[in-house]
């Protein structure tokens, strides 16, 4: 990324089309914030790919576009791969706050682990021989987990609160505690499990703040 660091550059086929089309777009989108200055902000956001887009157009709209930092609101990236490195120095190189990326990843969701050394062995392995070493989740991370089978309750869990390390996928043969976890992994990666989530955690909040009163 930049110098001493790399920006999800195209080795993984999976982001090689993608990243051309992010590129145009963050050149377009700096001539539209530059036209009103001070009055046009950026916000991205996306789920799964979608987020490791958002991640990288954010990154790209400092690096090759020069957009002001006070025209890029946070970015919110939900159960999504990594896609910069350094990631404990990315926001620092591209002259941003911590908070500039915030990562959330529920419960057994694999995918933020597919690569870049969080989880380990199997798919995080491959793609990390694939990729190269170092690429992680930049700025603060959020573990939403789930209380009980019921998943009548949540949890929001903040970097330094002890999170848990991401896990990626397990390897070796296809036993029944594999494959139990492999579905629950892939639920939790849905798109409607993180709005359902993040619904009950805003209700729980509410209804704390109304016995407050």
């Amino acid at each position: 990324m930049g110098r001493g660091g790399a920006v999800g550059d195209g080795r993984a086929g999976a982001f090689r089309r993608p990243l051309l089309a992010v590129r145009s777009l963050s050149l377009a989108l700096s001539f539209w914030t530059a036209s009103d200055p001070g009055r046009r902000s950026l916000a991205f956001s996306g789920h799964s790919l979608g987020g490791a887009l958002a991640v990288l157009l954010c990154a790209l709209c400092r690096l090759r576009s020069a957009v002001p930092p006070a025209s890029l609101a946070p970015v919110h990236s939900f159960g999504s791969p990594p896609v910069l490195a350094p990631a404990a120095d990315a926001p620092r190189l591209l002259q941003l706050p911590q908070s500039a990326f915030r990562s959330f990843v529920l419960d057994t969701d694999p995918v933020p682990a597919l690569w870049g050394g969080d989880g380990g062995g199997g798919l995080a392995a491959a793609a990390v021989r694939a990729l190269g070493s170092g690429f992680g989740h930049a700025g603060e991370r959020y573990f939403l987990a789930w209380e009980g089978v019921s998943s009548a309750s949540c949890q929001l869990l903040a970097e330094g609160a002890g999170l848990p390390p991401l896990q990626a996928p397990p390897a070796g043969a296809a036993s029944p505690s594999t494959l139990l976890s492999l579905w629950r992994g892939a639920l939790d990666h849905n798109r409607r499990s993180y709005t359902d989530a993040l619904a009950l955690l805003l209700r729980l909040a509410e209804e704390h703040e109304q016995r407050l009163r």
